[in-house]
């Protein structure tokens, strides 16, 4: 029975140590460390925020998404609540572009084709199928797509409103609330994503208090389409760490410390 047991404790040390030797620990905790406003000051390694603060990270680091990517950070709030702290990823392609919500996050059963050119100035595009188009106004159109989302994450972004749906004997009459930019030719193939340009919350995305807190969260994987915390979007090839600290309140202070990304 000794020995059985002595086998399974030296099998969770080896493990163990396996991990540890396998993990890649990067501390964040000096100000030296990071793109941020004068309103950041560093003391014994703990960072004093005060007012609304946006952190990026100075290294910009290369995602293998067999990987897992943990980030860490232990947070408390001073003076005027509520203190928002978000945390996470800026994610970008390998030409360095950033990648957000509408580059990805196509809207299920809206792909179709351009019937007619659609000029520069127009306000009506003439398509073969807007069955499931909606007039939600955070929506926008992306063009040059693939039915296979193979496109992704697509750049093309016509960021206009869809005002109006209307299905004639031809063809469906979309009807936009600004005037197109840009000049399409018939054929070419669009598609509605999701707006928004926000970042991927891995870390965590919520409001803080007066005593510390540890926030933690781990991405690995990659998507096919979409944007999630836990997953990288499609196309990701870097990453950016960040953290908005004290979001929309100039009045709160915080404090932050122990800040890694563990890549394993």
């Amino acid at each position: 029975m000794e020995y059985t047991r002595f086998k399974k404790i030296l099998s969770s040390m080896l493990i163990l140590i396996a991990y540890i030797l396998n993990a890649e620990i990067i501390s964040l905790n000096n100000l030296s460390d990071w793109h941020t406003g004068s309103s950041v000051s560093e003391t014994d390694g703990i960072l004093t925020v005060n007012g609304s603060t946006a952190f990026s990270s100075k290294k910009i680091f290369g995602i293998d998404i067999l990987k897992s990517y943990k980030l860490k950070a232990t947070v408390k709030g001073k003076g005027q609540m509520p203190i928002i702290f978000c945390f996470g990823f800026k994610l970008f392609n390998k030409q360095g572009k950033a990648i957000f919500q509408n580059n990805v996050c196509n809207i299920p059963d809206t792909d179709t084709t351009l019937v007619e050119p659609a000029q520069k100035g127009a306000t009506k595009i003439s398509v073969e199928n807007a069955a499931n188009w909606k007039t939600a106004p955070g929506n926008v159109i992306a063009y040059d797509t693939d039915p296979s989302l193979s496109d992704l994450p697509n750049f093309n972004i016509i960021t206009i409103p869809v005002q109006k749906i209307t299905k004639e004997s031809t063809a469906w009459i979309i009807d936009l609330k600004t005037p197109l930019d840009i000049s399409l030719p018939a054929g070419t193939k669009i598609r509605q994503h999701k707006g928004g340009s926000g970042y991927m919350y891995s870390g965590g995305n919520e409001q803080i208090s007066n005593d510390w807190k540890t926030f933690s969260g781990t991405a690995t994987g990659g998507l096919k389409s979409g944007f999630s915390g836990m997953k990288f979007a499609p196309g990701t090839a870097k990453v950016q760490i960040i953290m908005l600290v004290n979001w929309g309140n100039k009045n709160a202070i915080s404090e932050l410390k122990d800040i890694s990304l563990e890549i394993e």
